[in-house]
């Protein structure tokens, strides 16, 4: 019906992606580039589609290209809390087809995230951790995190971090496959590696809005000197509540007998 009064349409289908219409008859579909489970919020997604196909055939793209750029700049929206802007920057590393998990970051790009979602009134709430072998308590310490604010964003020890804490047997999962299994939560929205001794390199730069950490610290055992630059720009520090005998270690023990 829209074909009898425009040459072509495209319509957005959600999961499914873009499909495209043309005058004569052909249709294109363009899948999405996102999972549904990595769809932390829809708002302005369409917006995102509109504007991301009036700038590709305004630059001289064909249809087939704008819906296909249109998905990937969506795919980026949508793995972020709130209406938020697509810099041209990480378009074009998506559509490079950069590798590894979704939601994990290179600091100068979480930097410019974090200041898009402080900029929309967003609090962003940080932790940090080795989360080898992911358990239960894992999940419920992400869960309340994450529950502080509007986007939690993990710094995960490398590989060689992990090994300085835990001795040379950890981790026992690599930095990646834990980047990745910590990008598949809901909960989580970003994931940074970093390899100093603490993470106060990474909390100057960000800034976030609270500091997270969990129930076996207060306040007074906490990296003190993460403690005086996060109260020094204003931040918020949050203990929580662990989940008693979940531990990587308990779990490591059982699987040994």
């Amino acid at each position: 019906k829209l074909l009898e009064t425009v040459r072509n349409v495209a319509i957005t289908r959600g999961p499914a992606g873009i499909s495209l219409f043309k005058e004569g008859g052909s249709v294109f579909h363009g899948p999405a580039t996102v999972s549904p489970r990595e769809v932390v919020d829809v708002t302005g997604a369409g917006d995102t589609v509109t504007a991301a196909i009036a700038v590709t055939l305004v630059a001289g793209g064909s249809y087939e290209e704008a819906v296909s750029i249109a998905n990937v700049a969506a795919g980026i929206a949508v793995a972020q809390p709130g209406v938020v802007t697509v810099p041209h920057d990480r378009l074009a590393a998506a559509l490079a087809g950069e590798g590894g998990p979704t939601k994990l970051k290179q600091r100068d790009e979480l930097k410019s995230l974090v200041e898009e979602l402080q900029q929309n009134g967003k609090t962003v709430v940080w932790t940090n951790g080795c989360f080898d072998i992911l358990h239960v308590g894992h999940i419920v310490y992400l869960q309340r995190a994450a529950a502080e604010g509007d986007a939690l964003i993990v710094g995960l020890n490398s590989d060689a971090s992990v090994r300085a804490l835990k001795g040379p047997t950890r981790p026992v999962i690599p930095e990646q496959d834990r980047a990745l299994v910590l990008s598949a939560l809901e909960c989580v929205s970003y994931v940074v590696i970093f390899d100093e001794p603490t993470t106060t390199p990474l909390l100057d730069a960000l800034k976030p809005d609270v500091y997270a950490k969990g129930g076996d610290y207060t306040v007074d055992t906490i990296c003190q000197e993460e403690r005086r630059l996060v109260e020094g720009y204003g931040g918020r520090i949050a203990i929580i509540p662990g989940v008693e005998g979940r531990s990587t270690t308990n779990v490591i023990k059982r699987i040994q007998g």
